[in-house]
């Protein structure tokens, strides 16, 4: 196993690397390797319970229907005789959710392979474009699980279920987002800092020079007088 890894190493150190890049990289790597099952199986696993009374007819008898659907809106009827009609799928969305995956490796490589301002700016434009698709898949499918938990109990309500793609699409997202963050947020701490630090040094009044504090005399209370030259402890009352 060590030879598998030093041969894994010997062929990384052969592409020239940009210096402080390789975590956003990988990060959008890991992204898109996430992301990539989705369009192949389901994220979501729906179960319909037959009961008596259901929309199937109260004359069906047989197993529960369970229908998995894709994220880009593909449904087959795993089990059961009955259709459950959650639609068709959609190439348009599939092929949307292709260009992201597309978007995300090219993003990848500008930002581990492309030195300067344009493989920062390469990587951030193509990253954010994956994950903006990404995202509206997870935030779609999220909002639907809400709006289904929200409504009203029925006895045709179906058990529905993320399947371990569904959670890998999530993960996608995370490590997407994770790539822009870390490749990002240095050059915006570059461009900003400097006047940030000009603003909390104008807001900040520098003591003038040779305004010192010495340490703290300790004696005895002295009491003042307003008479010129007459100590308060040796004055006498005149009578």
């Amino acid at each position: 196993m060590s030879a598998v890894f030093a041969q894994i190493r010997a062929c990384v150190a052969r592409f020239p690397l940009v210096e402080g890049r390789p975590p956003a990289g990988v990060l959008a790597l890991l992204g898109v390797l996430c992301w990539l099952p989705t369009t192949v199986w389901p994220v979501l696993r729906f179960t319909f319970p037959m009961q008596a009374a259901n929309a199937f007819g109260p004359d069906y008898r047989g197993p529960d229907v369970v229908t998995e659907s894709w994220s880009w809106g593909r449904s087959v009827t795993v089990t059961g005789s009955v259709d459950a009609g959650l639609g068709q799928g959609n190439v348009i969305t599939l092929a949307i959710i292709v260009v992201g995956l597309t978007a995300g490796a090219l993003g990848a490589l500008c930002w581990l392979l492309v030195r300067g301002e344009a493989g920062v700016l390469l990587g951030a434009v193509a990253t954010t474009f994956a994950l903006a698709v990404c995202a509206r898949s997870v935030g779609e499918r999220y909002g639907y699980l809400l709006s289904q938990w929200w409504s009203d109990a029925a006895p045709t309500s179906a058990v529905i279920e993320t399947t371990t793609v569904g959670h890998a699409e999530v993960a996608a997202a995370i490590a997407l987002l994770a790539a822009l963050g870390s490749c990002v947020w240095p050059s915006v701490v570059a461009v900003a800092g400097p006047g940030l630090r000009r603003a909390v040094g104008a807001a900040t009044v520098p003591e003038p020079p040779g305004a010192r504090r010495g340490p703290a005399l300790e004696g005895p209370p002295v009491e003042l007088s307003d008479d010129v030259g007459e100590p308060a402890q040796g004055r006498r009352r005149q009578g």
